[in-house]
């Protein structure tokens, strides 16, 4: 269970960094276009952190189950992204900085039982 949110707050963390990258998507989340090195900057990030989970999934998991678990989970960061952005834009961070406090607080819960 514990691997569920760590690769969720990966994941989450990653599309929001791949987001960062489109001239459209800055202007939701920071309210201003980010210059070209910090945009490539985001790309670079976005993608390392979704290799981390990858990488993470497939170590603990073993190879087939860990890449569908993953698939899974990048499919649902994938969509809070896509839903935040879309109606929530306001509050992005707000919204994902909340999802991530929830699945830290879920992690320390289930390694505490």
């Amino acid at each position: 269970m514990m691997i569920f949110f760590i690769l969720y707050i990966l994941c989450l963390w990653g599309f929001v960094a791949l987001a960062s990258y489109l001239d459209k998507h800055q202007n939701q989340i920071y309210q201003k276009v980010l210059s070209r090195k910090k945009a490539k900057c985001a790309l670079v990030v976005g993608y390392i952190l979704i290799t981390m989970a990858l990488i993470i999934a497939i170590k603990i998991l073993k190879a087939s189950i860990g890449m569908s678990y993953w698939f899974g989970i990048l499919t649902l960061a994938a969509l809070t992204v896509g839903w935040t952005l879309s109606y929530q834009s306001q509050r992005f961070f707000k919204v994902i900085g909340g999802l991530s406090v929830f699945s830290f607080i879920g992690m320390l819960l289930v390694a505490l039982s």
